[in-house]
């Protein structure tokens, strides 16, 4: 039988083997949270692809109220992505069917990037540029000059990890392939005439058919850009 000095020798004995547990454990756990934490710069890797889920899915709406909107009978040509009520204009137009972000038309609510997406605002390409200019995804829909220009709405300037989740998530490479051209990603400057070829300023043809990828242009030290496609041409 145990007297008292026994029985609290073991009882000291057990607490300090499940203290040195615990600790084990922590140390552990510290460990895997630092690494989890690890991605080669930017946001850790399941921020980065809840935030890629939240771009994607936007650009999944747009495509879609894009693609009803044309069923309809709107041109691709004249999707209309200006939010602003547009019946001051001159001459006034009351017609906002063809108005993605309005009621009567798209039906979308326009949304800004995730602040931690590294972009300021989205950019929506519309397919309405005079003569040849246009914005083309090489080898999908159409390549001929002024008939093949597509629209989508692009995020210039992403986090690296939130690129690669974009990536992973439409079923590409997670690693963007490099543009050696820049693309011209501003809706307010007129993109650059745009031949039929897949190395100008105003095609995306990094991923040649791919209707939405995120990619590197401008070389190897270029912007990260996530483009999707709403309506080809």
């Amino acid at each position: 039988m145990l007297n008292t000095k026994e029985l609290l020798k073991d009882t000291q004995g057990n607490a300090l083997f499940l203290i040195l547990i615990a600790v084990a454990l922590f140390a552990a756990l510290s460990y895997a949270v630092t690494q989890s934490g690890r991605g080669g710069g930017g946001i850790d890797r399941e921020q980065a692809a809840i935030t890629a889920a939240e771009m994607t899915q936007y650009a999944a709406s747009l495509r879609t109220a894009a693609m009803r909107m044309t069923i309809t009978g709107v041109n691709e040509d004249a999707l209309d992505f200006d939010p602003t009520d547009d019946s001051s204009s001159s001459p006034a137009d009351n017609d906002f069917s063809n108005d993605v972000f309005m009621t009567e038309g798209g039906g979308v609510i326009e949304q800004q990037p995730p602040g931690n997406s590294g972009v300021t605002a989205y950019g929506y390409l519309d397919a309405t540029a005079a003569g040849n200019n246009g914005w083309y995804v090489w080898d999908l829909g159409t390549n001929g000059q002024g008939t093949g220009r597509e629209v989508l709405v692009v995020a210039d300037d992403l986090d690296a990890n939130v690129c690669r989740e974009i990536n992973r998530g439409l079923g590409l490479d997670p690693e963007p392939v490099v543009q050696a051209t820049a693309v011209v990603v501003d809706p307010d400057a007129a993109p650059s005439t745009a031949p039929a070829d897949g190395g100008n300023n105003a095609t995306f043809g990094a991923q040649e058919g791919e209707p939405f990828a995120c990619i590197r242009h401008g070389g190897a030290s270029g912007n990260l850009v996530y483009y999707h496609v709403l309506a080809e041409q």
